[in-house]
């Protein structure tokens, strides 16, 4: 199999890292060791569909996977981390439904961000006291609630 010949024509840029956020409470009150997995929140973006030429359309799609909405610990909060990862994707206008490109760009795109995600997290997490956090494969296909933890 020859990869170039493989090759979609639904494509995306170098993804770009916009922010990483990883902050140990230094007032929690019990032990680390008994963390296990973080409840981590998903919220993904899909920017404007934009005319890039003649035949080519692109959007941006940003994921951020977070411990919490707000930067605020409580004594019962152990740590606080925030990942976000943006790609642009661009495709050929005439090889793609409407439809296609959403589901494109809705599933497709955020499972790719994950994957740049994913060592970001375990980086943050393995040198700290908090235990390492591996995260879970997503079902992008159905509608994510962005108040229910992933781990759930």
């Amino acid at each position: 199999m020859n990869s170039k010949d493989q090759k979609s024509t639904f494509q995306f840029d170098n993804p770009v890292l916009l922010e990483s956020v990883f902050f140990e409470n230094l007032t929690y009150k019990e032990d680390f060791s008994k963390i296990g997995q973080l409840p981590f929140k998903i919220n993904k973006i899909i920017g404007e569909k934009q005319k890039l030429d003649e035949d080519r359309i692109g959007a941006p799609v940003v994921l951020t996977l977070t411990t919490s909405e707000k930067m605020e610990l409580d004594e019962n909060t152990p740590c606080f981390i925030r990942v976000t990862m943006r790609a642009n994707f661009v495709w050929n206008r005439n090889d793609f439904s409407e439809d296609s490109v959403d589901k494109l760009l809705s599933v497709k795109a955020p499972s790719l961000l994950l994957g740049y995600i994913r060592p970001k997290i375990v980086s943050l997490t393995q040198d700290s006291d908090v235990p390492t956090q591996q995260i879970p494969f997503i079902n992008f296909s159905t509608s994510i609630d962005q108040n229910k933890n992933i781990n759930e």
